[in-house]
């Protein structure tokens, strides 16, 4: 997905989904204001944590969470050796609140969260697993170093955890150990160390095990699965079995759910299955994967949308005979006019254009008047700087793809380019001078020029050969 501003639907989201302040918006939020008597705060509170009596203990626990939940605070190097000596403490409800604020000590900092990783609370981490705590403090310590996750593997820990995948019943547990999968996946591994996929793929097969046995009554459950499986998919290109594929394609489509972190997820789990192959695209195109994203063309979420489109894009792909679908059912139009809505956002725009390329690319000649009539090769190329830059080489055939069907879009006008062109025997002299009013399409030309280099010899020739039609220097 493009990195923009996410939100995030349930405690464990995607790291990727995580939004954090910028530093410069310090000074400007009030709550900083509070920073300077915080010290004080802090200095009574340590006070209290070395108290004997331990409902002093808990009552400077959660005043220390309280104060510091809403802040980009690192707590005192003190505070947080003590609050790993408390770990020790028997006490049930002042274990429970000291966990709460280790949770967020490692969520708000790095140093804090640094401290506590070089001082013993992966120890901890390791004997208590897979207490519920525990797995949460494992999956904040991933989310701020990529480096644990390599930690874990040839351990006792990553058996625990597929122990623990083998046992659970409980749904909102597994929705955090799923968030760990996805976790194991999600993020680059460094080039130093590589993570052995022979493990990966027997955490995964557990996970998938332990899904499909477990209740699925917590939508949770369900956006973390789908979370994962999809980074599992992309991250190790593997082939998934069809007999998998149809099990998760069924259970996640006719899954009765309207959370937009579900659906969002659902979405980005069909893309990345249909990107696997082309069996994977058709079946899931059987099972109505289609329709299901037409569904939420009318979402005013804007994550929804545009991965719905990326999923329309996916089978189109590997299906190029669904394009006479995709304009017959109104799927063009409504991109066409969700992607002019002034409302919409840069991400659903990008996601729109790249289904636009391929739409062009594959529509049979004797169709082509429906993307002319529906107006999609004018967002495309009104907005090519939009297009990620992988996608570049099917801009310049999309283009050459329309002058070979007979278009002419050499001029723009109010950023609009020309229709189809007309044969000049039959072509009013009205028309003519309208065209010979409009401006070069010099956006057009400055992008093809600017792709130069980026990709084949062919690719560059093609290039040339359309700048220089589209600067009348001869006709292509």
């Amino acid at each position: 997905m493009i990195d923009e501003e996410i939100p995030q639907y349930k405690e464990g989201e995607r790291s990727d989904h995580t939004q954090e302040k910028e530093l410069d918006e310090i000074d400007e939020d009030p709550q900083y204001e509070k920073m300077a008597p915080l010290e004080e705060e802090m200095q009574l509170i340590f006070q209290k944590l070395h108290e004997q009596d331990e409902n002093i203990i808990y009552e400077a626990l959660c005043e220390l969470y309280d104060v510091t939940k809403d802040f980009q605070y690192d707590y005192p190097a003190e505070i947080l050796e003590k609050l790993l000596e408390l770990l020790s403490i028997q006490n049930e409800k002042l274990h429970n609140e000291l966990i709460y604020v280790l949770i967020n000590a490692i969520k708000h900092e790095n140093g804090s969260a640094l401290y506590l990783k070089e001082n013993g609370i992966f120890d901890y981490i390791e004997d208590q697993f897979p207490s519920l705590f525990a797995t949460k403090l494992l999956l904040y310590l991933f989310k701020k170093f990529d480096e644990i996750k390599f930690h874990i593997m040839g351990t006792d820990l990553k058996n625990k955890l597929i122990e623990c995948l083998d046992q659970t019943d409980d749904d909102i547990h597994f929705s955090y150990l799923a968030d760990i999968c996805a976790q194991l996946v999600a993020k680059k591994i460094t080039k130093e160390v590589t993570i052995n996929t022979d493990e990966i793929i027997e955490i995964f097969d557990h996970l998938l095990e332990a899904f499909l046995r477990i209740p699925r009554e917590d939508e949770s459950a369900v956006i973390s699965f789908a979370n994962a499986f999809s980074f599992y998919i992309d991250s190790n290109k593997l082939f998934l079995e069809i007999f998998l594929i149809k099990d998760l394609i069924d259970l996640f489509i006719h899954y009765p759910c309207d959370n937009p972190g579900y659906v969002e997820n659902v979405l980005l789990m069909a893309s990345s299955i249909a990107r696997n192959s082309e069996e994977c695209a058709k079946y899931l195109e059987a099972r109505h994967a289609m329709e299901f994203c037409e569904h939420y063309l009318d979402s005013d979420n804007k994550f929804v949308l545009a991965d719905a489109f990326h999923v329309l894009t996916e089978l189109l792909i590997y299906i190029p005979e669904l394009c006479n679908h995709y304009v017959s059912s109104q799927i063009i139009h409504k991109a066409v006019e969700i992607f002019r809505d002034e409302t919409t956002s840069i991400l659903v725009q990008k996601a729109i254009l790249r289904l636009s390329i391929y739409i062009i690319n594959y529509m049979p000649s004797a169709g082509f008047h429906l993307v002319e009539e529906s107006g999609l090769y004018n967002i495309l190329f009104e907005n090519c700087p939009l297009t990620d830059p992988k996608d570049s080489f099917f801009v310049i055939y999309a283009i050459l793809r329309l002058f070979q069907e007979g278009y002419d879009i050499r001029y723009s006008e109010h950023g609009h380019i020309c229709d189809r062109c007309h044969d000049d025997e039959h072509e009013s002299e009205e028309n003519k001078n309208e065209v010979e009013k409009n401006e070069i399409n010099v956006d057009l030309i400055e992008w093809l020029e600017d792709q130069r280099g980026k990709g084949s010899e062919k690719t560059d020739l093609i290039i040339d050969e359309l700048v220089r039609t589209l600067k009348h220097e001869q006709p292509i």
